[in-house]
């Protein structure tokens, strides 16, 4: 007659592939790509902007909202005519 054997438990143990190290060269290299791709990316946003910024200002500029220049020597006077003299 047979006689049943005691179950006994094993252990399964998951080897996983060994991973790449990631060292300080590979973190550096990889935050200043990062700010290259957005260097990149901000110039000619930067560029559109003040186009953008220098046309609507020409459109929508009021004369009559500047203020006067501060310094007479910046102001540009039109021409005067010289004063009449007394005739008698």
């Amino acid at each position: 007659m047979l006689v049943p054997q005691e179950a006994q438990p094993f252990i399964v143990e998951i080897i996983r592939p060994p991973t790449e190290e990631l060292t300080v060269v590979d973190v550096l290299v990889g935050a200043l790509g990062l700010a290259a791709v957005i260097a990149l990316a901000a110039v000619p946003l930067g560029v559109l902007t003040g186009y953008l910024l220098i046309r609507w200002n020409r459109l929508r500029r009021p004369e009559s909202s500047h203020m006067p220049h501060i310094a007479p020597s910046l102001q540009i006077d039109e021409p005067t005519t010289p004063p009449s003299s007394p005739t008698q």
